[in-house]
């Protein structure tokens, strides 16, 4: 479908057909919106630290946020991961399900909005703890457990020596561990 108009000396034209590619990021600034809607109700601040999660329930969201991640870093300062990468001891501030799109693209997903939580690189985590999947699974518990604050002052020159059962364990940040879902995903993608 086309429109034109003019007044005698000019004449515009516009296509007016949508295309599939406009439907994927008309989804995506939809979903963009939902993130923020959510943050607002949640009521936290612009300036709080939190990461965004989506579970999808129905449609084609992953391959729409992939395509449309730089759209969404900049508006939500961060790209929403899948709800997978969200470590299992993260803090929830909100959780709500959301459907974005039209009736040619539509998706239904649970939008969640966490607090930052340290993520593992679970590979590099049982190697660092000598092959010992026990020993990396409490040096799981013993990271989550602590205050983030005081744990990146340990970390600071990159890795820290903790004792666990006995036996001295070294971990590395970006590593073994990461400050986030969000710096694990960019890790494991680079």
């Amino acid at each position: 479908r086309a429109w034109a108009a003019g007044d005698g000396e000019v004449l515009v034209v516009l296509d007016m057909a949508v295309d599939a590619a406009m439907l994927r990021s008309g989804v995506a600034r939809e979903m963009v919106n939902r993130f923020q809607k959510l943050r607002k109700k949640a009521g936290l601040e612009p300036t709080d630290p939190v990461e965004l999660f989506y579970k999808v329930t129905s449609g084609e969201l992953e391959s729409i946020v992939r395509e449309n991640a730089a759209l969404m870093a900049e508006t939500l300062g961060a790209v929403p991961l899948p709800d997978a990468a969200r470590p299992s001891h993260a803090l929830l501030y909100a959780s709500e399900p959301q459907t974005v799109g039209t009736d040619g693209l539509q998706a239904s997903f649970d939008a969640v909005l966490a607090c930052p939580a340290v993520a593992f690189a679970d590979a590099a985590l049982v190697k660092a703890c000598g092959g010992d999947a026990d020993l990396a699974a409490k040096a799981k518990v013993w990271l989550a457990s602590r205050d983030p604050a005081g744990l990146r002052a340990e970390a600071a020159p990159g890795a820290l020596s903790v004792v666990i059962d006995s036996t001295k364990v070294t971990l590395t940040s970006g590593t073994d561990f990461f400050w986030s879902a969000g710096e694990a995903h960019v890790a494991c993608t680079s």
